[in-house]
């Protein structure tokens, strides 16, 4: 993607990132527990689309998972309400296989509810009450949608907002609030 003009205007580097489970054979390699008789690690990968090799690269215990908190912010679709949100951090914490890197929301899926400046200013601050609870830096503020794309584009996005989820604009070549055509 390196010759490859982004579709919108973004100050920051835009990064894809993943991270894939690879099964491994325990006879061969007995330090990657994973399962009784499965072995696993897992590679992580952030790729910067304007360049051409990745960013980060990182391999973990399979045993692992990497969590982003869905935060209920009045879509009524999914998520942990808001006023439960420290309580249940504090506990998650505590489970040996969860990794919390970072608080998410999603809007404009059931209950209509369009992503504003003023609730993605509210997931910002939650997720700073979540990375005191913490004690660390959350590495992922996720508000963006397929819905959030026009507050994107407007530049009225809280910068700390620094993750997407945008499938369903890259699938179907629009928006989904006003069904406007996505480049």
């Amino acid at each position: 993607y390196t010759g490859t003009q982004l579709s919108i205007d973004v100050d920051n580097a835009v990064y894809a990132l993943d991270a894939s489970v690879i099964d491994l054979t325990l006879s061969l390699f007995p330090w990657a527990k994973f399962r009784k008789t499965k072995g696993a690690i897992k590679l992580h990968a952030m790729i910067d689309l304007r360049g051409n090799l990745p960013a980060f690269l990182a391999i973990t215990d399979g045993k692992v998972h990497d969590v982003i908190l869905m935060v209920e912010l009045g879509d009524l679709r999914e998520g942990i309400r808001s006023d439960d949100l420290l309580p249940f951090v504090k506990r998650a914490m505590k489970l040996p296989g969860i990794r919390i890197r970072g608080v998410g929301t999603n809007l404009a899926c059931f209950g209509g509810v369009v992503p504003t400046q003023g609730n993605m200013s509210r997931l910002v601050t939650l997720a700073g009450e979540v990375e005191i609870v913490m004690e660390s830096q959350l590495d992922w503020i996720s508000g963006i949608n397929s819905s959030g794309l026009d507050l994107l584009t407007s530049g009225k996005m809280p910068k700390q907002i620094n993750h997407a989820r945008i499938g369903e604009a890259i699938l179907l070549g629009r928006e989904t609030i006003y069904r406007k055509p996505w480049p």
